[in-house]
């Protein structure tokens, strides 16, 4: 076929070839950028993980309501950014997402059950250690 003095040839090995090699460069850049978002976003979600750990042993020390406050904050940010970075990375499949919402709803609980620790008259540091230590481990899992 020949249009505006160029000549192009019909062949379909080419055009696939043609179509390997897009999608195979496309694969590469997708690859870079994940690469890019996963390294960013284990950083922040390591720097998130250290607040919440900080906070957490502050709520063993002063059971204060503020405290455990500014820890139940800081869990549902920590949940948010790894909610965005799995949907943003399309890392989405239909068993995670039903353990990962499991997994929400527990630590969504054991918020509950600390703050009404903090606030009732069950003071007791091991059940408040044992909580936030709950927390913290399924906060780590999610991400796994």
């Amino acid at each position: 076929m020949r249009i505006s003095g160029l000549e192009v040839k019909e062949n379909k090995n080419n055009l696939s070839n043609n179509v390997k090699v897009s999608k195979n460069r496309a694969d590469i850049l997708t690859s870079q950028l994940d690469n890019k978002l996963s390294n960013r976003s284990k950083k922040d979600l390591k720097e998130l993980l250290d607040s919440i750990k900080k906070i957490g042993n502050k709520v063993v020390v002063t059971k204060e309501y503020r405290d455990v406050v500014e820890y139940k904050k800081l869990v549902k940010q920590y949940l948010g950014k790894v909610l965005d970075d799995m949907y943003s990375l399309n890392k989405f499949s239909d068993a995670f997402n039903s353990r990962y919402y499991l997994t929400v709803d527990t630590i969504d609980q054991k918020l509950k059950d600390l703050t009404n620790q903090i606030i009732g008259d069950e003071k007791d540091n091991l059940a408040i250690v044992t909580t936030i230590d709950e927390i913290q481990g399924l906060i780590v899992d999610v991400y796994k």
